[in-house]
């Protein structure tokens, strides 16, 4: 039997969530799929990471 490759979602899990709980507007799992999709789209490839931080 072959072993079950984790999908990409599920290696989202393992990163913890630095932001304050009462602020949490969006699962985290949610933003990092939506920016990689972003990426791979092109619509934020001039940006550099750190301006979407704060």
């Amino acid at each position: 039997m072959t072993k079950r490759k984790p999908t990409l979602i599920e290696h989202f899990k393992d990163i913890t969530d630095p932001r304050i709980q009462r602020k949490q507007l969006h699962i985290l799992d949610d933003i990092f799929f939506i920016t990689l999709c972003a990426v791979i789209c092109g619509a934020i490839a001039g940006l550099p990471l750190k301006h979407l931080q704060k």
